[in-house]
């Protein structure tokens, strides 16, 4: 019984190593090769030992793809009285096997520091080896990226090469106890994929560890940003990344379109991996266009309760009106959120958009109501005021009544209290 499970394990990996598929098609479309790198991690993990937590098992495994892989690309480093040292080029970028072969380098060598790692906490000496492997994943993960820079590589194996590189790099900082350093790479993962939920988590569990005891040091990114120019640089920066990966996706969006066309059309009506991906990317640059507008819109409401409705120097001061279009936007971006392709269906995603909607209508309607107060407009105020309870009660019956909910909803200054 041994044997044949054994032989059975071998025949797997064997089939392993035939060329990976990319995206659900063919690993090259014309001049566009892909790699599902996130997929491809997560259920070698969870075949493979990482279920349990048995990094050892997993680095043999990742051992023996490696050999197999070499032997099926011709891809040897030597023989057996001499090694013979050779390297992935970019030229050899016509098989995406080849990315494989530094991707399970890179695991190879994580898994390894992380069995140091867990030997560590009786043999501290392991730390020092530990750190070497953490640098070496590192050294595989930035090469996989360089490699995905090419041409021929695709948008969505990019995004998910950086993504993997910045992990692997988080880890080595938070080894490292460079903090500051550790969150920067962390946060820039999380940017760039939601692929891997299992890395997901264990992101959120360092970021929160960071927050908890070295909130001042892992201050980064827009939480560092003291004042409103540095944070609307900030966001804008961000919002320009995201306009330019969206662009590269609908790019490879089109060719995709184009292969479809060419075959039959039994796939018609079904979402895919690059949707998702455009998907994803878009719902990243409405939040950040949503949380900019959040960002101003809670200056603003700062500055009319504090300051008088008069110009003093010739500088004009805040009024309700410039909160209007503010709310307009964001009531905007919520809409374009709800028609993501692959978010249709999902009913607490769309639950929270329609209650965000609500308790924004309501800010809306306020700072309408507001600037009807300032003309004199007596009545039609009153009408947006009555407008305005009706929306907040709606938000309390949907939230359950509890003050704790809504808050989840509500940023700034509540003008509705």
């Amino acid at each position: 019984m041994s044997a044949e499970r054994q032989l059975g394990t071998a025949m797997e990996e064997n089939k392993e190593n035939e060329r990976p598929a990319a995206g659900g098609k063919s690993a090259v479309l014309g001049d566009t090769l892909g790699l599902e790198i996130l997929q491809i991690i997560k259920e070698s993990q969870q075949q493979h030992g990482m279920r349990h937590g048995d990094f050892q098992r997993y680095r043999g495994y990742c051992s023996r793809r490696l050999r197999r892989l070499r032997k099926t690309l011709g891809f040897k480093m030597g023989n057996r009285h001499k090694f013979t040292g050779k390297k992935v080029t970019v030229d050899m970028l016509s098989d995406n096997r080849y990315l494989l072969l530094i991707l399970m380098d890179a695991e190879r060598a994580w898994s390894y520091a992380m069995q140091l790692k867990m030997e560590a906490n009786t043999e501290p000496r392991k730390r020092f080896h530990l750190t070497s492997r953490l640098r070496k994943a590192v050294k595989h993960g930035e090469k996989l990226e360089r490699l995905c820079e090419s041409d021929r590589v695709d948008a969505k194996t990019k995004l998910e090469a950086q993504a993997y590189s910045a992990y692997l790099n988080g880890m080595l900082q938070f080894e490292q106890q460079q903090w500051q350093a550790a969150m920067k790479a962390f946060n820039k993962c999380n940017w760039f994929s939601r692929v891997c939920r299992k890395k997901r988590f264990l992101i959120a569990c360092y970021e929160q560890y960071l927050l908890q005891n070295h909130g001042g040091d892992a201050e980064c990114g827009l939480g560092s940003a003291e004042d409103d120019e540095a944070k609307e640089r900030l966001f804008e920066s961000v919002l320009s990344e995201c306009r330019d990966a969206i662009q590269s996706v609908r790019e490879e969006l089109k060719a995709e379109q184009r292969q479809r066309d060419a075959v039959m059309d039994g796939e018609m009506g079904k979402v895919s991996t690059l949707q998702y991906l455009h998907s994803y990317l878009s719902y990243i640059k409405l939040s950040t266009a949503i949380q900019r507008n959040e960002s101003m819109a809670s200056a603003l409401q700062k500055a009319l309760l504090r300051q008088p409705q008069t110009e003093e120097d010739g500088k004009r001061t805040a009024r309700p009106q410039d909160l209007i279009r503010l709310y307009d936007i964001i009531l905007q971006n919520l809409a374009e959120l709800t028609q993501l392709p692959g978010l249709e269906d999902d009913q607490s995603f769309q639950k929270e958009i329609v209650l965000k909607t609500l308790v924004y209508k309501a800010y809306r309607c306020f700072f309408i109501a507001q600037s009807y107060v300032l003309v004199k407009k007596w009545s039609e105020a009153l009408v947006l005021y009555d407008r305005v309870l009706k929306y907040a009660k709606e938000v309390q019956a949907q939230t359950g009544n509890k003050k704790s909910n809504i808050k989840v909803f509500l940023h700034g200054p509540c003008a509705l209290q």
